[in-house]
């Protein structure tokens, strides 16, 4: 699993939003559970952090769609830091 940075991931997505069904981009960046409503969840994610947080490396190194075999558990997205540990869970709703 490969830790990725939000932005650079969302800017992938919105230019593009074909991308998601690319498997050359799905297996470079593991990404093989991406729904397109987490996409979209995940770009609302970012345009809202992007007002509060004036630190880029708040963006880094979160693992997407992380899942413990042994027990099947996914976690949408999750970053492990020194001292902390930040799990969201990315929910929609229908309109």
């Amino acid at each position: 699993m490969k830790r990725i940075n939000l932005l650079m991931i969302d800017n992938l997505f919105t230019a593009n939003t074909q991308i998601l069904s690319d498997n050359k981009v799905k297996d470079y960046f593991r990404l093989y559970g991406l729904k397109k409503q987490e996409a979209e969840t995940l770009h609302r994610l970012c345009m809202a952090l992007k007002i509060y947080v004036f630190y880029h490396h708040i963006f880094e190194n979160y693992y997407l769609n992380y899942e413990i075999p042994q027990i099947g558990k996914e976690f949408d997205l999750l970053r492990i830091g020194t001292d902390s540990i930040i799990n969201i869970e990315l929910k929609s709703e229908k309109i």
